[in-house]
């Protein structure tokens, strides 16, 4: 069988462990994130147990789960979460909540929590595996300090549009390029 040279780099791999204290915050996370997906493809499925302690004290009955997964998101956390990182304004913030019901993102359940639809989990994954920082408010977070300095007359309103369009260029081509090549891996 001859093989041909299709310019494919190998994997990413780790090559020495390493600690945050090593390496610094930003190249930690880099770090993390690499063995994370090296290792995470040949790994076993994640096993857990789940422990659930039910007792009476002096006729008081206790009940608890200490290992059970955090509930879904209130409206009011996640918009206490979006002022937290400077995503929307107190107009704009209410459109982008409707906006992932509206897109069918996440379903409301009692008590106003936001659960995730399927394909709120599968956009969330994709992006995931295409381009992770589409998943954090960094860049959301800037664009909108970057609205206000010009709203108030510190910052050209020509020279942010013109950048943030460039840098949205850049990740919608990067994007398509690797949903094409995800799209050929999955037809063959």
């Amino acid at each position: 069988m001859i093989s041909t040279d299709a310019g494919d780099h190998p994997p990413i791999t780790p090559m020495h462990s390493a600690t945050e204290d090593m390496l610094g915050t930003d190249a930690w996370r880099l770090y993390q994130y690499v063995c994370q997906h090296f290792l995470g493809p040949v790994s076993p499925d994640c096993k857990y147990l789940r422990t659930k302690i039910d007792f009476s004290v002096g006729g008081e009955f206790f009940h608890c789960e200490e290992t059970a997964a955090p509930d879904y998101l209130t409206e009011s956390e996640l918009i206490s979460l979006m002022e937290k990182n400077g995503i929307g304004m107190d107009a704009s913030i209410p459109v982008h909540i409707n906006n992932i019901y509206e897109r069918n993102y996440v379903q409301v359940q009692a008590g106003r929590r936001l659960a995730p639809t399927a394909l709120g989990i599968s956009l969330i994954r994709g992006y995931q595996c295409i381009d992770p920082d589409l998943c954090l408010p960094d860049i959301r977070s800037f664009i909108e300090q970057q609205i206000t300095l010009v709203a108030k007359g510190q910052a050209d309103h020509s020279l942010v549009m013109q950048h943030v369009i460039q840098q949205f260029k850049g990740k919608l081509s990067y994007f398509v390029k690797q949903v094409i090549i995800s799209d050929d891996l999955d037809s063959h």
